[in-house]
């Protein structure tokens, strides 16, 4: 169970800067689409 990725969720939209990480949330986990 350890060698898998956590999963998390962001809450605030503003607090995410795609542009200073690696995007691991987009590499992990599938887009939702609604």
């Amino acid at each position: 169970m350890t060698d898998r990725l956590t999963r998390i969720a962001i809450v605030s939209s503003d607090r995410c800067k795609p542009k200073k990480c690696s995007q691991q949330c987009k590499k992990s986990c599938p887009v939702v689409k609604t």
